[in-house]
């Protein structure tokens, strides 16, 4: 599956760029170019277009295996990047101590460079991209995010993760991709793990409905006296502000990740300065959405899980025109419309909120259209 991607052959000697390190996380650094594959055991015959990660051998092979579902739905990469290669590095000429993570058994997975995600690309490099090309082209290519959604659907596979950080935009190639596959799965794996008792918990990037796909936490609320009921959203909002909490019984029911993050994700879905408001009036949604809530658990499952990877991108198209219309670069008209277009997608009513990719995709491409 390489050949179509990779470039081979007996490599002519040459002088190449030196790679450097240009991201840290816990497994092990990421070198532009990518650093070569000891006895370059895939005659690859240039690394520099080409980036690596250097770290643990099992993580890197985690990470490989992660691949494998998205090549079986998306066999001709529309809308993710090859396969990466596994390999072991060239440790000659190359300075290991510039990489602080502690890697044991260290391998090198080669990747394609597929840019900048979304929030580092329009926070720093959009305005300097903008320079020699036009927005339609940005936003016609982001439309093939909605296509990807659609085929996520047909195949009952369920991204998982979707977010700003991780969708790629290559701003030489005009290309955008997803990334980060290692949560997805199946749509009915979810569903099972769920009744099964998955422990979860609130995360900034799933929709708060997410938390109850565990049949035990949504057993429970729905057990509640409407008192109690009643008392969940405003516990939420002060646990996310870092308030005082005086009910010591929801507090402990409610189980956020990284709390402080939510300010954050509101701040970045919402044009406006009275964050605690917008805060608020979501929260409340939510919760009386399920208060209200007269389906069954499982239908309940069923519209959560189908909508979780259209919630994430509908907050990732929000959080990119936000930038966009605060830059002057789109026109109020078209922000408005992909706003409440956007807002369908994460809309926490999540009884509400859109599940058909398939129409989210025409509609997208009618108001791109209409105004680019």
């Amino acid at each position: 599956m390489y050949s179509t991607y990779y470039k081979y052959g007996n490599p002519k000697i040459k002088k190449r760029s030196i790679p450097e390190k240009i991201g840290e996380g816990t497994y092990g650094c990421i070198y532009k170019p990518s650093l070569e594959c000891v006895n370059n055991e895939y005659n690859i015959l240039d690394y520099d277009n080409l980036v690596g990660k250097y770290g643990d051998l099992e993580s890197n092979k985690e990470e490989l295996k992660s691949t494998e579902l998205i090549e079986k739905i998306d066999p001709k990469n529309e809308f993710h990047l090859p396969t990466p290669i596994l390999c072991k590095p060239k440790t000659s000429g190359i300075d290991f101590h510039t990489c602080d993570v502690k890697v044991n058994n260290g391998s090198l997975l080669v990747m394609h460079n597929g840019g900048y995600d979304l929030s580092n690309f329009c926070k720093n490099y959009l305005m300097t991209w903008l320079k020699t090309n036009k927005i339609s082209i940005f936003l016609k290519e982001f439309s093939k995010l909605f296509y990807g959604l659609i085929v996520f659907k047909k195949k009952g596979i369920i991204h998982y993760d979707l977010k700003p950080q991780n969708i790629l935009f290559n701003p030489e190639k005009n290309r955008i991709v997803y990334i980060d596959f290692g949560l997805m799965t199946k749509k009915n794996s979810i569903i099972n793990d769920g009744k099964m008792g998955y422990e979860g918990s609130f995360h900034w990037s799933y929709p708060l409905d997410n938390y109850y796909l565990n049949k035990k936490h949504y057993d429970e609320f729905m057990g509640e006296s409407m008192e109690n009921k009643k008392m969940y959203a405003d516990v939420f909002l002060k646990k996310i502000n870092g308030q005082e909490i005086k009910d010591k019984m929801i507090d402990d029911k409610l189980k956020i990740h990284h709390p402080r993050a939510f300010v954050s994700f509101f701040k970045d879905i919402n044009y406006g300065n009275n964050l605690l408001k917008i805060e608020k009036t979501d929260i409340d949604i939510f919760f009386n959405t399920l208060i209200n809530y007269r389906g069954t658990y499982d239908e309940f499952a069923d519209k959560t899980v189908d909508t979780i990877d259209i919630y994430g991108l509908g907050m990732t198209l929000q959080f990119v025109i936000n930038i966009l219309f605060d830059k002057g670069i789109i026109k109020k008209e078209l922000f408005n419309e992909l706003t409440i277009l956007s807002y369908s997608m994460y809309n926490f009513n999540f009884e509400e909120r859109m599940d058909n990719p398939e129409l989210l995709y025409k509609m997208y491409n009618k108001i791109i259209k209409k105004y680019v």
